[in-house]
């Protein structure tokens, strides 16, 4: 028998009961695709795939099984991979990506990650240095010690700092009594833009 032959005969003698498992059991494999949760759904539908074709091998009737047995493999692994890059795209720009399945943004403010700590309240307040900041060092603001960067100079230990910006994890802080007035920032911005 020809390939093509053995490949219609794969069709022509399946019964019921193993176009019904393979049938299912794809479905299950690609509903665990969209859907990840315990495996039940991928495992449920693995085992049914292979009792589909076991069974469709097993009473092959006509032809011959090991190539029969490969033309289903061939059919279930193509039918998983259009399955996959179905999900893909979905949730690229799908469907998928509008439901709660895909969460598109963090539950954590921008900036910061879920291993760092929200300084953004100490914004403001005034602390001690406890080292020397060249320009990075530790401080301590209302009784606890902070690792802080110094923004525009070093300051030496025991000086009084502000907290100037929270980025992410890092604290900045200026010299308390350096306040820089609104003409110094904008002589600052005019001279970053006149070195573009």
């Amino acid at each position: 028998m020809t390939f093509w032959q053995e490949f219609a005969l794969v069709f022509t003698g399946m019964g019921v009961i193993p176009a019904i498992c393979l049938i299912i059991g794809i479905g299950l494999v690609i509903t665990e695709m969209f859907i990840p949760g315990f495996g039940v759904c991928g495992i449920s539908g693995t085992i049914l795939i292979i009792a589909g074709i076991a069974i469709r091998v097993a009473y092959a009737g006509e032809g011959n099984p090991v190539i029969q047995f490969f033309v289903l493999l061939f059919l279930v692994l193509a039918a998983l991979g259009i399955g996959f890059m179905i999900m893909l795209r979905s949730v690229k720009k799908g469907l998928l990506s509008r439901t709660p399945i895909v969460e598109n943004e963090t539950a954590v403010p921008t900036g910061i990650t879920a291993g760092t700590e929200d300084y953004s309240s100490l914004v403001g307040k005034v602390g001690i240095t406890i080292t020397t900041l060249r320009p990075m060092g530790m401080v301590s603001i209302e009784g606890k010690t902070y690792d802080a960067t110094a923004l525009y100079e070093f300051i030496r230990k025991d000086e009084l700092i502000k907290v100037d910006s929270v980025e992410g994890g890092k604290i900045v802080v200026r010299r308390k009594e350096t306040e820089p007035s609104k003409e110094t920032d904008k002589t600052d911005e005019h001279s970053s833009i006149s070195e573009k």
